[in-house]
């Protein structure tokens, strides 16, 4: 299975691993299990990742830590880091922005359904 983290979940993440707090969101102690035995992989935007840096040192933490320990996850647990730059933020939001949803919302389920396996979507080739 794939998930991709929303900022609330990312952060309950990051102080579990960079601080060693308990996760209050039941569901993602169980998503990261997963990700450590490698069945499950954690999807994590360096966008809100970024947000997420901003708050912490507005709030007085050293974020050369936080930086360390995300870019040091992959090799101990399965997570990709989803990087995009402006250009992709300016596409998404010019042809697929569902102006419904917050942006984060909207980037979580873009990467959602672009990281499942979906049968109608798949292209079949076949031999005579």
């Amino acid at each position: 299975m794939h998930y991709c983290l929303n900022k609330q979940q990312m952060t309950d993440f990051l102080d579990f691993i960079v601080f060693n707090k308990n996760m209050i969101d039941e569901e993602l102690d169980i998503i990261v299990d997963g990700a450590r035995i490698w069945q499950d992989e954690l999807i994590c935007f360096s966008y809100l990742f970024s947000m997420i840096l901003e708050k912490k040192t507005k709030e007085g933490f050293d974020c050369h830590r936080y930086i360390d320990e995300i870019y040091k996850l992959p090799e101990e647990l399965f997570l990709s880091i989803q990087e995009f730059d402006s250009d992709f933020i300016r596409y998404m939001m010019g042809n697929m922005r569902n102006d419904s949803l917050s942006l984060e919302e909207d980037l979580v389920q873009l990467q959602t359904r672009l990281s499942e396996y979906s049968y109608d979507r798949t292209i079949c080739y076949r031999y005579k």
